[in-house]
């Protein structure tokens, strides 16, 4: 349980043949964006495409950026929505925790 499963486990190789997908059951919001630090909300905006319609990130404050990337998700996420090669990577977006087998992503705390 401490430790993060990035190995061909049970449980990933389950997941794996089942094609899970986290992102169609669960859209990063605000109360997940506002557990991450100012750096992994970066990490955030620039994996997922969000930083090319946001603009220079360090002129954001946290609460600002958290916002704005719970809007990018949410916009990415509508089945209406047309979306470019960039939005498609928000789409796609999730932690590395989030998929199968787990992969690193955002940076620990140290």
């Amino acid at each position: 349980m401490d430790t993060l499963d990035t190995d061909q486990s049970l449980f990933n190789v389950v997941a794996s043949d089942l094609a899970v997908a986290m992102r169609n059951w669960w859209t990063p919001d605000a109360g997940f964006l506002t557990l991450l630090r100012r750096d992994q909300l970066e990490t955030t905006a620039i994996e997922s495409g969000a930083s090319l319609r946001l603009g220079k990130l360090k002129s954001y404050g946290k609460r600002e950026l958290v916002d704005a990337l719970a809007q990018f998700f949410a916009r990415t996420a509508d089945p209406a929505a047309v979306l470019d090669e960039d939005d498609k990577k928000g789409l796609a977006w999730a932690p590395g925790t989030m998929f199968f087998p787990a992969q690193r992503t955002l940076k620990a705390k140290e």
